[in-house]
Protein backbone atom coordinates (compact mmCIF):
# COMPACT_ATOMS: atom_id res chain seq x y z
CA UNK A 1 0.00 0.00 0.00
CA UNK A 2 2.68 2.30 0.73
CA UNK A 3 4.63 1.81 -2.57
CA UNK A 4 1.33 2.77 -4.36
CA UNK A 5 1.00 5.95 -2.06
CA UNK A 6 4.51 6.83 -3.01
CA UNK A 7 3.88 5.90 -6.70
CA UNK A 8 0.99 7.54 -6.57
CA UNK A 9 2.29 11.13 -4.96
CA UNK A 10 5.39 10.47 -7.67
CA UNK A 11 3.38 10.66 -10.63
CA UNK A 12 0.98 13.84 -9.28
CA UNK A 13 4.03 15.84 -8.56
CA UNK A 14 5.27 15.08 -12.36
CA UNK A 15 1.51 15.94 -13.53
CA UNK A 16 1.96 19.11 -11.47
CA UNK A 17 6.07 19.99 -12.99
CA UNK A 18 4.74 19.32 -16.48
CA UNK A 19 1.42 22.10 -16.03
CA UNK A 20 3.70 24.32 -13.80
CA UNK A 21 6.29 24.59 -16.85
CA UNK A 22 4.37 23.74 -19.91
CA UNK A 23 6.71 21.08 -20.92
CA UNK A 24 8.00 17.90 -20.68
CA UNK A 25 11.75 16.78 -19.44
CA UNK A 26 12.92 13.47 -20.21
CA UNK A 27 15.64 13.90 -18.39
CA UNK A 28 14.51 14.48 -14.97
CA UNK A 29 11.42 12.07 -15.27
CA UNK A 30 13.69 9.36 -16.76
CA UNK A 31 15.81 9.61 -13.46
CA UNK A 32 13.01 10.16 -10.94
CA UNK A 33 11.31 6.86 -11.91
CA UNK A 34 14.60 5.20 -12.72
CA UNK A 35 15.48 5.79 -9.23
CA UNK A 36 11.92 4.62 -7.52
CA UNK A 37 11.68 1.69 -9.51
CA UNK A 38 15.08 0.29 -8.84
CA UNK A 39 14.59 1.08 -4.88
CA UNK A 40 11.48 -1.09 -5.17
CA UNK A 41 11.98 -3.95 -7.13
CA UNK A 42 15.85 -4.47 -6.05
CA UNK A 43 17.36 -3.24 -9.30
CA UNK A 44 21.09 -3.00 -8.93
CA UNK A 45 21.87 0.24 -11.09
CA UNK A 46 24.57 3.12 -10.04
CA UNK A 47 23.63 6.58 -10.69
CA UNK A 48 26.18 6.35 -13.54
CA UNK A 49 24.30 3.29 -15.33
CA UNK A 50 20.93 5.25 -15.09
CA UNK A 51 22.81 8.22 -17.34
CA UNK A 52 23.91 5.84 -19.55
CA UNK A 53 20.96 4.66 -20.31
CA UNK A 54 18.99 7.91 -19.93
CA UNK A 55 21.53 9.32 -22.48
CA UNK A 56 21.88 6.53 -24.94
CA UNK A 57 18.01 6.85 -25.65
CA UNK A 58 18.49 10.60 -26.04
CA UNK A 59 21.52 9.62 -28.73
CA UNK A 60 19.19 6.98 -30.81
CA UNK A 61 16.41 9.25 -30.85
CA UNK A 62 18.52 12.39 -32.49
CA UNK A 63 20.23 9.79 -34.58
CA UNK A 64 23.93 10.37 -33.34
CA UNK A 65 24.31 7.00 -34.02
CA UNK A 66 25.03 6.53 -37.60
CA UNK A 67 23.77 3.21 -39.37
CA UNK A 68 26.79 1.11 -40.60
CA UNK A 69 27.70 -1.18 -43.21
CA UNK A 70 28.57 -4.66 -41.78
CA UNK A 71 28.97 -7.52 -43.80
CA UNK A 72 28.78 -10.68 -42.50
CA UNK A 73 28.42 -14.68 -43.68
CA UNK A 74 28.23 -16.88 -40.75
CA UNK A 75 24.71 -18.24 -41.71
CA UNK A 76 23.70 -19.44 -38.01
CA UNK A 77 23.09 -16.85 -35.91
CA UNK A 78 22.47 -16.89 -32.28
CA UNK A 79 19.82 -14.34 -32.14
CA UNK A 80 16.81 -13.67 -34.80
CA UNK A 81 15.32 -10.05 -34.37
CA UNK A 82 11.87 -10.26 -36.02
CA UNK A 83 10.01 -7.47 -36.48
CA UNK A 84 6.80 -6.60 -38.85
CA UNK A 85 6.70 -3.55 -40.55
CA UNK A 86 3.29 -1.19 -41.28
CA UNK A 87 4.44 2.15 -42.55
CA UNK A 88 6.92 2.71 -39.43
CA UNK A 89 8.94 4.79 -42.19
CA UNK A 90 9.76 7.60 -39.20
CA UNK A 91 10.66 5.22 -37.23
CA UNK A 92 13.16 2.83 -38.73
CA UNK A 93 15.96 4.69 -38.32
CA UNK A 94 16.33 4.82 -34.50
CA UNK A 95 15.38 1.21 -33.76
CA UNK A 96 18.18 -0.50 -36.45
CA UNK A 97 20.48 1.97 -35.39
CA UNK A 98 19.26 0.82 -31.61
CA UNK A 99 19.54 -2.79 -33.09
CA UNK A 100 23.17 -2.18 -34.28
CA UNK A 101 24.75 -1.00 -31.24
CA UNK A 102 23.34 -3.16 -28.74
CA UNK A 103 25.94 -5.49 -27.97
CA UNK A 104 24.84 -8.18 -29.15
CA UNK A 105 26.36 -8.36 -32.52
CA UNK A 106 25.79 -11.92 -34.13
CA UNK A 107 22.17 -11.55 -34.91
CA UNK A 108 19.76 -11.73 -37.95
CA UNK A 109 16.96 -8.92 -38.15
CA UNK A 110 14.60 -9.85 -40.28
CA UNK A 111 11.60 -7.14 -41.35
CA UNK A 112 8.03 -8.84 -42.64
CA UNK A 113 6.64 -5.32 -44.22
CA UNK A 114 3.04 -5.98 -44.31
CA UNK A 115 1.98 -4.29 -47.58
CA UNK A 116 3.04 -0.67 -46.14
CA UNK A 117 2.02 2.33 -48.17
CA UNK A 118 5.21 4.60 -47.22
CA UNK A 119 8.35 3.88 -47.97
CA UNK A 120 9.61 1.60 -45.29
CA UNK A 121 10.30 -1.37 -47.78
CA UNK A 122 12.13 0.96 -49.56
CA UNK A 123 14.51 2.61 -46.27
CA UNK A 124 14.77 -1.28 -45.24
CA UNK A 125 16.66 -2.08 -48.65
CA UNK A 126 18.44 0.49 -48.48
CA UNK A 127 20.17 -0.83 -44.79
CA UNK A 128 19.87 -4.36 -46.27
CA UNK A 129 22.39 -3.32 -49.45
CA UNK A 130 25.14 -2.08 -46.30
CA UNK A 131 24.17 -4.40 -43.80
CA UNK A 132 24.39 -8.20 -44.60
CA UNK A 133 22.29 -9.10 -40.92
CA UNK A 134 19.22 -7.59 -42.43
CA UNK A 135 16.46 -9.29 -44.24
CA UNK A 136 13.38 -8.23 -45.88
CA UNK A 137 10.25 -10.39 -46.67
CA UNK A 138 7.16 -8.64 -47.64
CA UNK A 139 3.59 -9.54 -47.80
CA UNK A 140 1.61 -9.56 -51.37
CA UNK A 141 -1.48 -7.60 -49.00
CA UNK A 142 -2.13 -6.37 -45.64
CA UNK A 143 -2.18 -9.49 -43.34
CA UNK A 144 -1.74 -8.57 -40.20
CA UNK A 145 1.42 -8.75 -37.27
CA UNK A 146 0.25 -12.11 -36.58
CA UNK A 147 0.79 -13.88 -39.52
CA UNK A 148 3.68 -11.33 -40.23
CA UNK A 149 5.03 -12.97 -37.38
CA UNK A 150 4.73 -16.20 -37.99
CA UNK A 151 6.47 -15.63 -41.82
CA UNK A 152 9.18 -14.21 -39.62
CA UNK A 153 9.20 -16.81 -37.60
CA UNK A 154 9.62 -19.79 -40.11
CA UNK A 155 12.79 -17.42 -41.48
CA UNK A 156 14.43 -17.36 -38.52
CA UNK A 157 17.79 -19.43 -38.73
CA UNK A 158 19.03 -18.33 -34.91
CA UNK A 159 18.77 -20.84 -31.74
CA UNK A 160 16.62 -18.00 -30.20
CA UNK A 161 14.48 -15.02 -31.28
CA UNK A 162 12.91 -12.15 -30.15
CA UNK A 163 10.09 -10.32 -31.28
CA UNK A 164 10.17 -6.18 -31.52
CA UNK A 165 7.84 -3.69 -32.56
CA UNK A 166 10.12 -1.27 -35.13
CA UNK A 167 8.75 2.07 -33.41
CA UNK A 168 10.70 0.97 -30.33
CA UNK A 169 14.37 1.69 -28.85
CA UNK A 170 16.73 -2.11 -28.14
CA UNK A 171 19.28 -0.56 -25.07
CA UNK A 172 22.59 -1.51 -25.46
CA UNK A 173 23.27 -4.70 -22.55
CA UNK A 174 19.42 -6.55 -22.17
CA UNK A 175 19.69 -8.59 -25.42
CA UNK A 176 23.17 -10.18 -24.59
CA UNK A 177 22.80 -10.69 -20.85
CA UNK A 178 19.55 -12.27 -21.64
CA UNK A 179 21.63 -14.70 -24.32
CA UNK A 180 24.10 -15.28 -21.78
CA UNK A 181 21.33 -16.26 -19.32
CA UNK A 182 18.98 -18.37 -21.34
CA UNK A 183 22.10 -20.30 -22.76
CA UNK A 184 23.45 -20.59 -18.88
CA UNK A 185 20.55 -22.19 -17.95
CA UNK A 186 19.32 -23.72 -20.66
CA UNK A 187 15.76 -22.47 -20.69
CA UNK A 188 13.17 -21.75 -23.24
CA UNK A 189 11.93 -18.31 -21.69
CA UNK A 190 13.87 -15.46 -20.92
CA UNK A 191 11.96 -12.36 -19.35
CA UNK A 192 13.63 -9.16 -18.87
CA UNK A 193 12.68 -5.34 -17.72
CA UNK A 194 11.65 -2.97 -19.71
CA UNK A 195 11.34 1.07 -19.54
CA UNK A 196 7.60 2.01 -20.51
CA UNK A 197 7.03 5.60 -22.44
CA UNK A 198 3.54 6.61 -22.41
CA UNK A 199 2.56 9.80 -23.06
CA UNK A 200 4.22 12.00 -20.52
CA UNK A 201 4.69 9.16 -18.01
CA UNK A 202 7.87 7.28 -18.01
CA UNK A 203 8.33 3.80 -16.15
CA UNK A 204 9.81 0.24 -15.59
CA UNK A 205 7.03 -2.52 -16.29
CA UNK A 206 7.77 -4.84 -13.53
CA UNK A 207 5.00 -7.25 -14.33
CA UNK A 208 6.61 -10.80 -14.48
CA UNK A 209 6.23 -14.05 -11.61
CA UNK A 210 7.13 -12.73 -8.30
CA UNK A 211 9.76 -15.50 -7.01
CA UNK A 212 13.11 -15.68 -9.03
CA UNK A 213 13.61 -19.35 -9.05
CA UNK A 214 13.14 -20.92 -12.35
CA UNK A 215 9.67 -22.38 -13.07
CA UNK A 216 9.38 -25.41 -14.85
CA UNK A 217 6.22 -27.36 -16.26
CA UNK A 218 3.66 -26.63 -16.01
CA UNK A 219 4.24 -22.87 -16.33
CA UNK A 220 0.74 -21.79 -17.40
CA UNK A 221 -1.12 -22.20 -14.03
CA UNK A 222 1.71 -19.49 -13.00
CA UNK A 223 2.12 -17.16 -15.50
CA UNK A 224 -1.46 -16.91 -16.10
CA UNK A 225 -3.92 -17.12 -12.94
CA UNK A 226 -7.16 -16.05 -11.46
CA UNK A 227 -7.73 -15.81 -7.90
CA UNK A 228 -11.31 -17.33 -7.21
CA UNK A 229 -11.71 -15.60 -4.01
CA UNK A 230 -10.29 -12.27 -4.80
CA UNK A 231 -11.70 -12.36 -8.09
CA UNK A 232 -8.97 -10.64 -9.64
CA UNK A 233 -6.28 -12.25 -12.19
CA UNK A 234 -2.62 -11.44 -12.27
CA UNK A 235 -0.11 -12.33 -15.35
CA UNK A 236 3.08 -11.15 -17.34
CA UNK A 237 3.31 -8.27 -19.56
CA UNK A 238 1.51 -9.65 -22.39
CA UNK A 239 3.98 -8.30 -25.15
CA UNK A 240 6.37 -10.56 -27.04
CA UNK A 241 9.10 -7.79 -26.75
CA UNK A 242 10.13 -7.78 -23.14
CA UNK A 243 11.20 -12.13 -23.61
CA UNK A 244 13.78 -13.85 -25.57
CA UNK A 245 12.28 -16.99 -26.78
CA UNK A 246 14.16 -20.71 -27.71
CA UNK A 247 13.10 -20.65 -31.95
CA UNK A 248 11.66 -24.50 -31.34
CA UNK A 249 9.17 -23.78 -28.91
CA UNK A 250 8.09 -20.50 -31.30
CA UNK A 251 7.72 -22.78 -33.93
CA UNK A 252 5.45 -25.39 -32.19
CA UNK A 253 3.32 -22.31 -30.94
CA UNK A 254 2.41 -21.34 -33.96
CA UNK A 255 1.56 -25.34 -35.27
CA UNK A 256 -0.34 -25.19 -32.03
CA UNK A 257 -2.05 -21.64 -33.16
CA UNK A 258 -3.13 -23.20 -36.37
CA UNK A 259 -2.94 -21.60 -40.00
CA UNK A 260 -6.89 -20.56 -39.65
CA UNK A 261 -6.33 -18.20 -36.78
CA UNK A 262 -2.84 -17.03 -38.17
CA UNK A 263 -4.72 -16.03 -41.65
CA UNK A 264 -8.08 -14.03 -39.71
CA UNK A 265 -6.09 -11.00 -39.52
CA UNK A 266 -6.54 -10.19 -36.10
CA UNK A 267 -5.30 -6.71 -35.34
CA UNK A 268 -4.98 -6.54 -31.64
CA UNK A 269 -4.10 -8.72 -29.17
CA UNK A 270 -2.28 -10.79 -31.48
CA UNK A 271 0.52 -10.64 -28.72
CA UNK A 272 -1.63 -12.90 -25.87
CA UNK A 273 -2.63 -15.40 -28.50
CA UNK A 274 0.69 -16.45 -29.64
CA UNK A 275 1.76 -16.09 -26.18
CA UNK A 276 -0.53 -18.46 -24.70
CA UNK A 277 0.57 -20.71 -26.81
CA UNK A 278 4.28 -20.55 -26.16
CA UNK A 279 3.65 -21.28 -22.62
CA UNK A 280 1.17 -23.80 -23.10
CA UNK A 281 4.46 -25.44 -24.67
CA UNK A 282 7.05 -24.57 -23.16
CA UNK A 283 9.13 -26.24 -20.00
CA UNK A 284 11.06 -23.48 -18.49
CA UNK A 285 10.78 -19.63 -18.08
CA UNK A 286 12.57 -17.00 -15.70
CA UNK A 287 12.95 -13.45 -15.83
CA UNK A 288 16.42 -11.30 -14.64
CA UNK A 289 16.18 -7.79 -13.55
CA UNK A 290 17.83 -6.13 -16.35
CA UNK A 291 16.73 -3.48 -18.86
CA UNK A 292 16.79 -4.05 -22.32
CA UNK A 293 13.99 -2.15 -24.08
CA UNK A 294 12.39 1.19 -24.22
CA UNK A 295 8.83 1.22 -25.17
CA UNK A 296 7.64 4.18 -27.07
CA UNK A 297 4.07 4.38 -26.51
CA UNK A 298 3.43 7.96 -28.35
CA UNK A 299 3.24 6.49 -31.68
CA UNK A 300 0.24 7.45 -33.46
CA UNK A 301 0.08 5.11 -36.67
CA UNK A 302 0.32 2.06 -33.35
CA UNK A 303 -3.00 -0.04 -33.64
CA UNK A 304 -3.04 0.68 -29.91
CA UNK A 305 -3.50 4.35 -30.68
CA UNK A 306 -5.62 4.06 -33.48
CA UNK A 307 -8.47 2.66 -31.83
CA UNK A 308 -10.73 5.97 -32.74
CA UNK A 309 -10.42 5.65 -36.35
CA UNK A 310 -14.19 4.66 -37.44
CA UNK A 311 -12.86 2.56 -40.20
CA UNK A 312 -11.13 0.30 -38.21
CA UNK A 313 -14.20 -0.17 -35.79
CA UNK A 314 -15.43 -3.52 -37.56
CA UNK A 315 -12.07 -4.74 -37.32
CA UNK A 316 -11.36 -4.50 -33.46
CA UNK A 317 -14.30 -6.15 -33.17
CA UNK A 318 -13.41 -9.18 -35.43
CA UNK A 319 -10.26 -9.61 -33.78
CA UNK A 320 -11.74 -9.03 -29.73
CA UNK A 321 -13.98 -12.11 -30.91
CA UNK A 322 -11.79 -13.81 -32.45
CA UNK A 323 -9.28 -13.64 -29.66
CA UNK A 324 -12.17 -14.34 -27.38
CA UNK A 325 -12.50 -17.72 -29.47
CA UNK A 326 -9.31 -18.88 -29.62
CA UNK A 327 -8.77 -18.53 -25.76
CA UNK A 328 -11.93 -20.41 -25.33
CA UNK A 329 -11.77 -23.08 -27.08
CA UNK A 330 -7.50 -23.51 -27.14
CA UNK A 331 -7.33 -23.56 -23.29
CA UNK A 332 -7.21 -26.99 -21.53
CA UNK A 333 -10.40 -27.98 -19.92
CA UNK A 334 -9.09 -26.84 -16.18
CA UNK A 335 -10.44 -24.26 -13.41
CA UNK A 336 -7.33 -22.66 -13.75
CA UNK A 337 -7.29 -22.37 -17.69
CA UNK A 338 -11.26 -21.68 -17.90
CA UNK A 339 -11.09 -18.74 -15.08
CA UNK A 340 -8.34 -17.46 -16.80
CA UNK A 341 -10.29 -16.90 -19.77
CA UNK A 342 -12.80 -15.58 -18.10
CA UNK A 343 -10.82 -12.99 -16.58
CA UNK A 344 -9.32 -11.98 -20.04
CA UNK A 345 -13.15 -12.00 -21.42
CA UNK A 346 -14.22 -9.75 -18.50
CA UNK A 347 -11.40 -6.82 -19.07
CA UNK A 348 -11.36 -6.95 -23.28
CA UNK A 349 -15.01 -5.65 -22.35
CA UNK A 350 -14.11 -3.43 -20.10
CA UNK A 351 -11.19 -1.90 -22.19
CA UNK A 352 -12.82 -2.21 -25.37
CA UNK A 353 -16.52 -0.95 -24.36
CA UNK A 354 -17.59 1.69 -26.22
CA UNK A 355 -16.52 -0.34 -29.32
CA UNK A 356 -19.51 -2.37 -28.57
CA UNK A 357 -22.02 -0.29 -29.94
CA UNK A 358 -24.05 -1.09 -32.93
CA UNK A 359 -23.28 -4.68 -33.09
CA UNK A 360 -24.43 -7.06 -35.97
CA UNK A 361 -26.78 -10.28 -35.18
CA UNK A 362 -23.52 -12.38 -35.97
CA UNK A 363 -21.82 -10.46 -33.46
CA UNK A 364 -24.10 -10.48 -30.72
CA UNK A 365 -24.64 -14.13 -31.21
CA UNK A 366 -21.40 -15.32 -30.90
CA UNK A 367 -20.55 -13.58 -27.61
CA UNK A 368 -23.99 -14.69 -26.31
CA UNK A 369 -23.14 -18.38 -26.87
CA UNK A 370 -19.61 -18.31 -25.57
CA UNK A 371 -21.41 -16.83 -22.55
CA UNK A 372 -23.85 -18.98 -22.44
CA UNK A 373 -21.02 -21.39 -22.16
CA UNK A 374 -18.98 -19.76 -19.70
CA UNK A 375 -22.32 -19.54 -17.61
CA UNK A 376 -22.55 -23.22 -17.13
CA UNK A 377 -19.35 -23.87 -15.61
CA UNK A 378 -20.28 -24.97 -12.30
CA UNK A 379 -17.40 -23.98 -10.32
CA UNK A 380 -17.97 -20.01 -11.42
CA UNK A 381 -18.89 -17.98 -8.87
CA UNK A 382 -21.91 -16.08 -8.87
CA UNK A 383 -20.39 -12.25 -8.78
CA UNK A 384 -18.51 -13.90 -12.20
CA UNK A 385 -21.79 -14.64 -13.40
CA UNK A 386 -23.71 -11.42 -12.56
CA UNK A 387 -20.48 -9.78 -14.83
CA UNK A 388 -20.82 -11.93 -17.70
CA UNK A 389 -24.64 -11.49 -17.92
CA UNK A 390 -24.06 -7.53 -17.88
CA UNK A 391 -21.83 -7.76 -20.47
CA UNK A 392 -24.44 -10.18 -22.06
CA UNK A 393 -27.10 -7.51 -21.69
CA UNK A 394 -25.48 -4.25 -22.50
CA UNK A 395 -24.39 -6.42 -26.34
CA UNK A 396 -28.43 -7.17 -26.36
CA UNK A 397 -29.16 -3.38 -26.04
CA UNK A 398 -26.23 -1.99 -28.32
CA UNK A 399 -26.51 -4.50 -30.95
CA UNK A 400 -27.81 -2.81 -34.39
CA UNK A 401 -30.98 -4.87 -35.38
CA UNK A 402 -31.13 -5.33 -39.20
Amino acid sequence: MKKIVKLFIISLNIIINIIKKNKYNFENELIRFIKFNRKNISIDYSEEKIFSIINYVKSIKEKEYKIISYNDTKKRKLVSFISPVFNQIDYLYCFISSIQNQKLKDYELIFIDDFSMDNSSKFILQQKNIDSRIKLIKNKENKGALYSRYIGQKFAQSQYCIFLDCDDIVLEDGIIQSYNHIIKYKLDIIQFLTIWQTGSDIYIRTKFYKYKRIIYKPILPYIFYYDYNSHKGNELNIVLWDKLLKTKIVNKAFEFIGYSYINKNIIINNDIIILFSIFQISNSYQHIKSIGYFYIGNNPKSTINSFKDIQKKDKIINSFLLNVQFLYEKTNNTYLDKMYCIYRIINYFKKYKKLFINLNNNEYYFIKSLIDKMLKLNYLSIKDKLILIEIELFVLNMKNIK
